[in-house]
């Protein structure tokens, strides 16, 4: 049958392309094939992708010189397989020129075939993906009933792994979103930094030119509020930059030492709720030892302190905004 004219440069989407390479990535079909041809005792194996205007063969084990490779094509109106889509049936028989409708078929006489059997492949989601066939140009001796039940496994079998390689393609495609969308993250925030910085620098400046002017002990005492309220915006900036660019996918190491300045941080923020509530009596009492536990050194002892102060915070900040409420009288 090398002779056989088969229409192999027609032009097919590239929807195609792709699944003719994920079949050709299934490492099971090359023995699926094999398989087929056994159980069936057919010289040709083929797995086609049919869809309503192609007919292209995405894997093929050829015994007879039939003349496909995958990729090659047939004329969909010349194929049973246009009927198998259509129908969603499978399609068997063992002599076509004895059958009483076969033998009257135009594709057994176009191709010459005496024995055919095709199983339509259908996906989880419903899709009809295509074929899995077996032919040979002469008659043959299998039981029908077994052969469509091992094949209707094996069309399974291929449809399972179709759908385990695109919800692959899918997750890939969705993690690339991902980590594109956290490169874009990551710039924005390094951006956001750069722009939070430069106002805050401006305030900075400016409490030191009112520190150095001003003489009155209350307005002195808001204006180094002020300063430490900057300090603190500022480290916050920097750890949330060193989040960005370190990612910290293996998390925060922890190396516990002693910090000798921890109150003082605290203090700051109990002086920053007072001058932003002055409506509001607020009662400390702190006593932090000397040499407290906390990370040495670099950012991560700023992270430390900041996560201590901003425990704090919001502690005084809620009671001071949602507490109960009472005249200076009371």
């Amino acid at each position: 049958m090398a002779d056989s004219q088969f229409p192999q440069s027609y032009p097919f989407p590239t929807g195609i392309v792709s699944d003719i390479n994920v079949i050709s990535r299934i490492e099971a079909v090359p023995l699926i094939l094999e398989m087929v041809k056994q159980a069936t005792g057919m010289r040709f194996a083929a797995i086609a992708r049919v869809t309503d205007s192609h007919w292209v063969a995405c894997a093929v084990d050829d015994s007879i010189d039939f003349g496909l490779v995958p990729g090659g094509q047939l004329d969909l109106e010349t194929t049973i397989c246009h009927e198998i889509r259509q129908q969603r049936e499978p399609v068997i028989f063992k002599h076509a020129s004895r059958h009483p409708v076969y033998s009257l078929h135009h594709t057994p006489r176009i191709y010459q075939l005496e024995s055919y059997i095709s199983i339509p492949i259908v996906t989880a989601d419903g899709d009809f993906f295509g074929t899995l066939c077996a032919i040979d140009s002469l008659p043959g001796h299998f039981d029908e009933e077994t052969v469509l039940k091992t094949m209707g496994l094996y069309a399974q079998l291929i449809a399972m792994n179709l759908d385990l390689h695109r919800g692959m393609l899918i997750t890939e495609g969705a993690l690339a979103d991902a980590n594109e969308a956290g490169r874009l993250r990551e710039q924005f925030v390094a951006v956001l930094g750069h722009d939070l910085r430069t106002p805050l620098n401006a305030v900075s400046m400016g409490t030191d030119l009112l520190e150095r002017r001003i003489t009155d002990p209350r307005s002195l005492n808001i204006v180094r509020a002020i300063r430490q309220s900057t300090l603190r915006m500022g480290n916050l900036i920097e750890d949330v930059l060193d989040f960005a660019r370190g990612k910290l996918g293996g998390g925060i190491p922890v190396d516990r030492s002693l910090v000798d300045d921890l109150q003082d941080h605290l203090a700051a923020v109990v002086l920053e709720l007072r001058l932003a509530h002055p409506g509001a009596v607020i009662i400390d009492s702190m006593h932090v030892p000397t040499a407290a536990f906390a990370t040495p050194g670099g950012w991560h002892s700023r992270y430390q302190t900041c996560l201590a102060t901003q425990s704090l915070t919001g502690q005084r900040t809620n009671p001071s905004r949602f507490g109960l409420r009472l005249p200076r009288s009371s």
